[in-house]
């Protein structure tokens, strides 16, 4: 398994948990379309993917850190939204370290 497999691997698991958390259904069309974004990208979505992605899956996914405004990575956002805290892995290891 090469890095890109690495990642969708940790990107699909990381979907899993939000599902099992009840941010994403896994009985809609959202998870699958999710599912799709994270092997192909967006581009690979026809245009009614696309309108349930931005809807349903965008709002989800693509959060930023409150302390630094970067992105949120992927395998990051279950302890994000656990913790209640929208941090990045690394300012959400400072937290953690009361740092």
């Amino acid at each position: 398994m090469d890095n890109d497999d690495t990642e969708i691997g940790d990107n699909l698991d990381a979907l899993d948990t939000l599902a099992d958390m009840g941010y994403i259904d896994k009985d809609a069309p959202a998870y699958g379309i999710a599912k799709l974004f994270f092997h192909e990208g967006l581009d690979a979505l026809s245009e009614k993917q696309r309108f349930i992605f931005d809807k349903h899956v965008a709002p989800v996914l693509f959060k930023t850190c409150a302390r630094c405004g970067e992105a949120i990575e992927f395998f990051a956002l279950p302890s994000a939204y656990e913790e209640d805290m929208m941090l990045c892995s690394y300012h959400m290891h400072k937290h953690q370290r009361d740092e």
